[in-house]
């Protein structure tokens, strides 16, 4: 029986409050992201990227709106259930790799399958299978600082994806990187998300990565709210 994979965000508003009154970040932002398929999220900074990947991650609630991954509310789960939620369902790449500098590549993504085997009955992938399919087996012994940052990087998709997400998020997963690592990196993540069947949503200033995914959604701000247009 598959799993509903599908990302729904509706009529979703997020409010701050400041001394100079309140901030609209989103307002009444809806999208959905197909089940298994991948978005890019583009747009200028402040317009609110981070905040709705802080939403799907279940690291913040929005103000009003709904979040749902599959069947699942999110943004109705208490904070313990979000973080179950992040361990099971959520695989996280950000622009620092942030692997633990006294673990080795293959203990640091072994960590992550470990940490996801303590409350579930879906296997996680093979560690030293992963670590051969990213290119990475002959390194799987050294320390983060032993490799270069492309290297790294796909060090952190394969402890994003070991514990086969539903849902894998990329905060600019290659802004630390030249254009031909970038690449490299991107073809990876899109191959994996396929692999497993999640669904992939990607923020990233560039084009050229956005190009990679089956949809393009572009955020932009105007004085008085935040519009959202899918591209094709």
């Amino acid at each position: 029986m598959s799993i509903d994979n599908t990302v729904t965000v509706q009529d979703v508003v997020v409010d701050h409050r400041t001394r100079g009154g309140v901030v609209r970040a989103l307002d009444h932002a809806s999208l959905v992201v197909p089940g298994g398929s991948s978005v890019a999220i583009m747009g200028p900074s402040g317009c609110g990227k981070s905040t709705l990947l802080g939403l799907l991650a279940g690291l913040a609630l929005p103000t009003s709106g709904t979040i749902t991954i599959g069947e699942q509310v999110v943004s109705q789960l208490s904070a313990h259930e979000r973080v179950r939620f992040r361990r099971q369902a959520l695989g996280m790449v950000y622009q620092a790799d942030n692997l633990l500098p006294h673990l080795t590549i293959e203990e640091n993504v072994g960590l992550a399958a470990a940490i996801c085997r303590r409350d579930r009955t879906v296997d996680a992938l093979d560690v030293g299978e992963l670590l051969g399919r990213l290119g990475l087996d002959r390194l799987a012994k050294r320390f983060p600082d032993q490799l270069s940052g492309g290297q790294r990087q796909r060090a952190a998709v394969a402890r994003a994806v070991v514990h086969r997400p539903r849902l894998i998020l990329g905060d600019e997963p290659t802004g630390a990187l030249d254009e031909a690592n970038a690449c490299g990196v991107i073809e990876l993540l899109m191959e994996l998300h396929r692999h497993i069947g999640a669904t992939l949503v990607v923020v990233t200033h560039d084009p050229t990565i956005a190009a990679y995914a089956s949809d393009r959604l572009e955020l932009a701000r105007t004085p008085s709210m935040l519009e959202a247009s899918h591209v094709g």
